[in-house]
């Protein structure tokens, strides 16, 4: 029996096939474990932009109904990188503080609609205000939301 020992570089991920007997097999075998599920998607910076716009643009002060986990950390990710580069820009931070102002409603209303998909009150969002306990505020927004209908609305995966 022949044992390959080779280095393969598959998008971006080294791996080493051994106990193979063809370099096909190593593939295929790689090919199947690292498949995505199906329906899984990835996230690129043109989903990115156009959650960011959604949000900013079509829910700009929605407080009613629910926004998932990938809605709400794409659009926290987005907000973070922007307000981040206007900081380190001397001429522009006035724009920055500009920046905050016009973000913050649809900061708030994302974070109230997250927290109705996990059938959380609003009213947790105080929490962000109290030192150490802001961490079980941050905890319940990686949660993943209620499967189906709940008492604030459709499922947004639906």
């Amino acid at each position: 029996m022949t044992y390959l020992l080779k280095k393969y570089i598959f998008k971006e991920v080294d791996i080493v096939c051994k106990d193979y007997i063809t370099e096909g097999q190593c593939q295929q075998d790689y090919k199947t474990k690292n498949r995505r599920k199906e329906g899984e998607k990835i996230m690129t910076f043109d989903s990115l932009k156009d959650n960011y716009l959604q949000v900013i643009k079509e829910k700009y002060a929605l407080f009613t109904g629910r926004s998932g986990r990938a809605e709400f950390w794409q659009f926290m990710l987005a907000n973070f990188v922007i307000s981040f580069v206007l900081g380190l820009i001397p001429i522009v931070r006035v724009l920055s503080g500009v920046y905050a102002l016009a973000v913050f409603l649809p900061s708030l209303g994302l974070s109230v609609r997250r927290l109705q998909d996990i059938d959380k009150p609003w009213q947790l969002l105080f929490l962000s205000f109290i030192p150490l306990a802001n961490i079980y505020l941050i905890y319940l927004l990686t949660l993943e939301g209620t499967q189906g209908d709940n008492q604030y609305g459709a499922d947004p995966r639906a």
